[in-house]
């Protein structure tokens, strides 16, 4: 099963903003963020999970102390954006409609 269109798009214009990001980026004089590179495809998932809890500025099991999950996210939105990460949110992309994304749109079966 191939992706939808909907997904194809969406992560085409993902990479066209991250892209235009980087290239500001690097034109403003900034260097690239401490934390990259730091975990590799050995290492135990612990481990990862330390260096991004670290890089974020998170408490173990953080997000059990919001009260609700969309508290929990904004909060990860704000630690996230705060070390210095691009965040993306899906609602409108380039066009005035709202296309859903829904697990068949990565080829899911369920």
């Amino acid at each position: 099963m191939r992706p939808s269109i909907t997904l194809l798009d969406t992560v085409r214009q993902m990479q066209l903003r991250q892209d235009w990001m980087h290239d500001f980026l690097i034109a403003e004089g900034n260097q690239p963020l401490p934390f990259v590179g730091h975990a590799h495809l050995g290492m135990p998932i612990e481990e990862v999970v330390a260096i991004m809890r670290d890089a974020l500025d998170l408490e173990p099991n953080w997000a059990a102390h919001e009260p609700n999950w969309e508290d929990a996210l904004n909060k990860l939105f704000g630690a996230v954006e705060r070390s210095g990460i691009l965040v993306m949110v899906r609602g409108l992309v380039a066009t005035i409609r709202i296309d859903f994304l829904t697990r068949t749109n990565f080829g899911a079966s369920r």
